[in-house]
Formats: C-alpha cells, sequence, structure tokens
C-alpha cells in the first residue's frame, strides 16, 4: 500500500500529465525502475494543433492586431518629430542663430538621424507584424508565401520615404540658371539640407495609416463582417469617404490648413538665399502667396523665382481646383433637401397645381358659356372675341398644369421611392406564393379527405350489398 501511495502522489506531482481524460491517442503511462513516469507525445505534432485551433488564432490576430495599432503610433510619432526638429534647425539656420558648420547644427541633424533610425526600425516591426497577420488570415506557415512583388515594392518604397532625411554638416551644390533674354549665365549655391528637407514631409501619408487603424469601422468585428458579406475593401479609401460623408468640414478644414501650412514652408525654404537677402521671402509672404494661389486668385505682387518654389506654386494651384471641387459637393449635398423635406415641398407643389388646376377648368366654363351667352343675344363681337380669347387662354394654361402636374409626378418619384415600391412588391409576391402553398397545402388535405371519404362510402357499398345477398339467401 506504501509503494502504491507513493506511486500515485510521484504520478500526481508531474504538471504535464493529465490524470483523466486519457484515450487512446495518447500511449499508456509506464513505471521504470526509479518509479518515474514518462509521456512520449511528439512536441511538434501538438504544438501543431494547438496552432490549428480556430481559437488560439483569433486571440493571436486580436493580439497582433492591438500590436500593430501601437507601432503604427510610436512610427507616426517619430516621423512627426523628425519634422518637427528639421524646421526648429532650418529656422534657427535662416534666422542666422548659428551657421550650418556649428555644434548645434551638427548636434540637430545628429537627432534627426537617431529619430529616422528608430522610425525605420519600428517601420519594419510594423510590417512585420502585418505578415503575420496576413499568415494568420490566409492560414500560411511559410512567410515567404506573404511577400508578393506588390507588397516587396510597397516596403521598399516606404523605406526609400522614410530614410531621407538632411545628413549633419554642410554641403552646397552649385546651380547654374540661364536667363534665355539676356543669355547670362549666374551660378546659384543651393545647400543639400533644402533637396533632403522637403521630401520629409512625405512622411506624412502615415496620417492615412492612423485613420484607418484607429478607424471604428475598421476596429469594429461587425463592421468588418458586414463589409465582407457586401465586398468592402476597408482600406484608408473607404476611410477618408466615410469621414467626408460625416464630418465634411473638419476634414476638408483640416486638409487646407495643412496644405497651406506645409507649401507656404516648403517655399520659404526654396526662396531662401544667402547671396540675396533682400529677394528672400519671409514666411509670412510665402503665406500669402500660397494662400492666393491656393484659392486660384493670384495678383502677382508676390511670386517665386526658384525652380522649387514654381513647382510649389503649380502643385499648390491644383490642389486648390481639386479642394475648390471638394468644397463645391460638400454645398451641393448640404443643400440637398432631406427625404422628410422633399415630401413636403412636393405635397405644397402639388395642393398648389390642383388648386390652379380646378381655376382653369372653372374659367373654362366661365368664359364658354359668356361666349355662348353673347352669341345667342347678338352682343358686339368685339367683346366674343374678347372672351374667345380669354377661353383660349384658360385651355392653354390648363394644358400646361397638366404637363407640370406630370413633371411633378415624375420628380417624386425617386431611387428610394422605386426601392420601396420593389419592397412592397416583393412582399406582395411573396405573400401570394405563401398563400398558394398553403391553399395548394389544403387542396391536398382535401383531396385526401374526398380520397377517405370514396374508401368508406366503398366500403359502405360493400356491406350493403352483403347484406342484401344475406337476406336474398335467407328470403329464398
Amino acid at each position: 500500500m506504501e509503494w502504491l501511495r507513493q506511486k500515485f502522489f510521484a504520478a500526481s506531482d508531474r504538471q504535464d500529465i493529465p490524470l483523466v481524460g486519457m484515450n487512446g491517442k495518447y500511449e499508456r503511462y509506464a513505471s521504470t525502475e526509479d518509479d518515474s513516469i514518462s509521456v512520449n507525445i511528439d512536441e511538434k505534432t501538438r504544438k501543431k494543433k494547438k496552432m490549428d485551433n480556430v481559437g488560439y488564432k483569433l486571440a493571436k490576430r486580436k493580439t497582433f492586431f492591438a500590436r500593430r495599432r501601437k507601432v503604427a503610433d510610436a512610427t507616426f510619432a517619430l516621423a512627426l518629430l523628425g519634422i518637427m526638429i528639421m524646421i526648429v534647425e532650418t529656422e534657427f539656420t535662416i534666422s542666422g542663430t548659428y551657421s550650418k558648420e556649428s555644434a548645434a547644427s551638427f548636434f540637430m541633424k545628429t537627432l534627426i538621424t537617431i529619430s529616422t533610425l528608430a522610425l525605420m526600425g519600428f517601420l519594419a516591426w510594423y510590417h512585420v507584424i502585418d505578415v503575420r497577420l496576413y499568415m494568420i488570415d490566409n492560414n500560411i506557415d511559410d512567410w515567404r508565401l506573404a511577400m508578393s512583388k506588390e507588397r516587396v515594392l510597397k516596403i521598399v518604397v516606404e523605406f526609400i520615404i522614410c530614410a531621407i532625411h538632411p545628413p549633419p554638416g554642410d554641403t552646397n551644390i552649385d546651380w547654374i540658371s540661364k536667363n534665355m533674354r539676356t543669355n547670362d549665365q549666374t551660378v546659384n549655391t543651393i545647400s543639400v539640407d533644402i533637396i533632403f528637407s522637403l521630401p520629409m514631409y512625405l512622411r506624412l501619408y502615415l496620417i492615412g495609416r492612423i485613420l484607418l487603424l484607429h478607424s471604428r469601422l475598421y476596429c469594429d468585428a461587425s463592421s468588418q463582417c458586414l463589409g465582407v458579406l457586401n465586398r468592402i475593401h476597408f482600406n484608408f479609401g473607404f476611410i477618408f469617404k466615410s469621414l467626408m460623408n460625416i464630418y465634411p468640414e473638419r476634414v476638408l478644414a483640416v486638409i487646407v490648413c495643412g496644405v497651406v501650412f506645409i507649401a507656404s514652408w516648403s517655399i520659404h525654404l526654396c526662396e531662401f538665399s544667402s547671396e540675396n537677402p533682400e529677394e528672400h521671402l519671409n514666411l509670412w509672404d510665402s503665406l500669402w502667396m500660397i494662400t492666393i494661389t491656393f484659392l486660384t486668385v493670384g495678383y502677382g505682387d508676390t511670386y517665386p523665382r526658384s525652380p522649387c518654389g514654381r513647382g510649389i506654386a503649380v502643385l499648390t494651384g491644383l490642389l486648390g481646383v481639386a479642394m475648390t471641387a471638394l468644397v463645391v459637393a460638400v454645398l451641393a449635398n448640404k443643400l440637398e433637401l432631406s427625404r422628410a423635406e422633399k415630401y413636403v415641398q412636393n405635397f405644397v407643389i402639388d395642393v398648389e397645381l390642383e388648386k390652379s388646376l380646378k381655376n382653369s377648368a372653372a374659367n373654362i366654363l366661365r368664359e364658354g358659356w359668356l361666349v355662348y351667352k353673347l352669341k345667342k343675344q347678338h352682343a358686339e363681337k368685339s367683346r366674343i372675341r374678347a372672351h374667345q380669347r380669354k377661353l383660349l387662354k384658360s385651355i392653354a394654361q390648363i394644358r400646361d398644369l397638366k404637363q407640370e402636374i406630370r413633371k411633378s409626378t415624375d420628380n417624386n418619384i425617386t431611387m428610394v421611392e422605386m426601392g420601396k415600391q420593389q419592397q412592397l412588391i416583393y412582399d406582395d409576391v411573396y405573400h401570394m406564393k405563401t398563400r398558394q402553398k398553403e391553399q395548394e397545402a389544403e387542396s391536398l388535405e382535401m383531396k385526401e379527405k374526398l380520397n377517405s371519404i370514396d374508401s368508406k362510402v366503398e366500403d359502405i357499398q360493400r356491406i350493403l350489398s352483403e347484406l342484401l345477398r344475406k337476406r336474398t339467401e335467407r328470403s329464398t
């Protein structure tokens, strides 16, 4: 007994050995010379079965989803940090607080480089999580299957965009420009910082990723299921259109302010020239020029001189035209009557048309009676012609009113009413089919009852004939 007790407790101390639920899939436990129990289970097979479990995959997907959103937030924060440090360093240099060769400028650019390296690290982490999510969603084990050409190209382009930043130090490039009128050549010295500072604004594409990952439409499981059923792909385009539909004023205000500020500061940087400080556009002049260019006014009092500034002015004008179209679309949507307002307006118009139609009909009867009466009385022909003109006018008016009523009826029939009418027709057809099936079932039931009645009548006939036969036999 003591040996059995020690053996039982030695087995129960092992946490990886189940004491219940044993079946034929696992080998039975056997005791060895030192009374220890070993389990011969393939760990890889157990791990694979665990990973194939749907609950395990959903839990991993939820974890990766939350982690990807946090990594995207950190990536966007580092991108903004690099842009802000770049702006501060450039403004200090333009204002003459320190030069490009100073230690302060070297320190600021080193911070930009460190933030860029951290940004690229978080960006790589983001894409690793994205690939793992793709593997879970598509139930694949090899990560190389997820690396398509489009995905690889997208990752390379993102790394190139995020890697651009002004390097530490001071490097200049000589730009030779030629005057087409005088054929004079001028040598302009351009700093490399201008070439590498402006593309840092391309990092703002991460705003679309942040809006997508923080959107309630993208995070809600019910909306995801509804989107899958309706074959809608949840991307930045869909989120942007939904935001424009829900908050059009806020989205347009943010876009306009962002475009104006970025374009103004970019022209302010492009037009910076240490050799000709009097030709340099300050920030306020750049803001004024971008504003009138964005609004497609263009007074011409200030204008860019460098090719970089002219290119930015052209892009600003194109964005201004696009934003004007968006503003017109938003205003048209806001000024459109709602369904209830359309019903009220159409009701008032119909009532007015009915009143006018009745008045025109009454005028026709009155003028016709007056013409008939004046002809009987042999009145003056001028009076008769005057009433005949009024009669013809009333007839033309009633024709126009009937045409207006037809147009009003056609305008009342919109896609909503057509959909509603289609739904009503579908309901009627469904009820008719249901009633038809019920009638068919009742007909079958009646047929069965008639068959049973026929069988009973035949039984009665058979019994009567049998009784008559027996009575006939008795009588004979």
